[in-house]
């Protein structure tokens, strides 16, 4: 089994593709993929791992029980064709509505599988689980008709959008929800409408009026912001262009003590991104943060040194000190974190063994 990393063109979201096959494929060539909302257009990135066929079901085990990138998106989905979609009977429109079940898992759930799978199969294995997405079949190498068909699907596309946007003005949503994208699948089966919104919406008449003008299969995506400034793009006040676009490959939780334990500023506009979540990069370093302070005192203990009591001021772990200051006053030392020796006295205090003065200031 070999599996195929691509990007989405209209996405842009990165996906591994699996086939039976091994194909030579030059790398940006664009290739012809099956994924779960349809037959669509995307980048080979010049990725292809090759693993049996018991560790493909593993991964797709793991992926069914785990919480995936899109933690924040709660996808809603309206589809109709015979009971799972749109038919037309004597002329009459059969609806039925088709609510997506969104699995939640806590991330101390989550946390708990790692760790039981990394006992079972090793940290590697795992690790390699969280970076492959199986999102469904490599097809082909696209051709020149397919080009044909996705730029002309395109075209298409700008209308329905115009359409889109009229129509949730005509519902009365134009509140509640912003249209985002409009996208035709390759095989023309069914049209995706992805918008952003706050928490979940009624959207059937909408749905009713869309299929009722296009006579397809419809289906409304509601995606997370993190999505939507992926698919639009960017740069960022460091100069390049979003991480969501140009390199990762899923959107993982971001939360604020990635922040804090990294000493960055905890107001959310300066460490917030286009999305308003806070910034993915945030992720990077944490573990290696949180690995260099997890020896050391936090913040506000105190620690005896010099048989003098003293309150941590900072750990700061770039420039490998820790600083230490006495209560109401100006008086501060700061340590180097290595080497630094530190033990309980029988009172519960920290006391200072050995280290090695970075800079004192009196």
């Amino acid at each position: 089994m070999y599996l195929y990393r691509c990007r989405l063109l209209y996405s842009k979201a990165i996906m591994d593709f699996y086939s039976n096959n091994y194909y030579q494929i030059s790398p940006s060539a664009i290739v012809k993929l099956e994924t779960k909302h349809g037959v669509d257009l995307g980048i080979y990135l010049n990725k292809v791992v090759n693993i049996d066929d018991k560790e493909f079901d593993e991964i797709l085990k793991y992926q069914a029980t785990t919480v995936e990138e899109n933690i924040e998106n709660i996808e809603n989905s309206q589809e109709f064709l015979n009971g799972n979609g749109l038919s037309e009977t004597n002329g009459i429109l059969n609806l039925q509505s088709v609510q997506t079940k969104i699995m939640s898992t806590s991330d101390d759930n989550e946390d708990k599988e790692d760790k039981e799978n990394q006992e079972k199969s090793g940290s590697d294995k795992v690790s390699k689980k969280r970076q492959i997405r199986i999102e469904g079949r490599f097809i082909s190498i696209a051709n020149s008709e397919d080009l044909k068909i996705y730029r002309e699907n395109e075209e298409k596309a700008k209308e329905a959008f115009l359409v889109f946007k009229e129509e949730i003005k005509e519902c009365g949503l134009e509140h509640e929800m912003k249209p985002v994208g409009v996208h035709y699948f390759l095989d023309g089966m069914k049209i995706l409408f992805d918008f952003v919104a706050d928490h979940r919406i009624d959207f059937r008449e909408l749905v009713k009026k869309l299929a009722a003008k296009y006579r397809k299969r419809i289906e409304l995506h509601q995606i997370g912001v993190r999505d939507e400034a992926r698919m639009i793009d960017g740069l960022f006040i460091c100069g390049q262009q979003l991480c969501c676009r140009r390199f990762l490959h899923q959107l993982t939780p971001i939360s604020i003590k990635m922040a804090e334990v990294q000493n960055a500023p905890l107001n959310t506009m300066k460490i917030s991104g286009y999305c308003g979540r806070l910034l993915c990069c945030l992720a990077y370093e944490a573990q290696q943060y949180e690995e260099a302070k997890e020896n050391l005192p936090d913040v506000g203990t105190s620690v005896i040194y010099n048989n003098e009591k003293y309150l941590v001021a900072e750990v700061n772990v770039i420039k490998q000190y820790l600083k230490i200051k006495k209560k109401d006053s100006m008086e501060y030392i700061l340590l180097k974190n290595d080497p630094l020796v530190f033990e309980k006295d029988k009172d519960g205090n920290i006391v200072i063994k050995k280290c090695e003065i970075y800079i004192s200031k009196k």
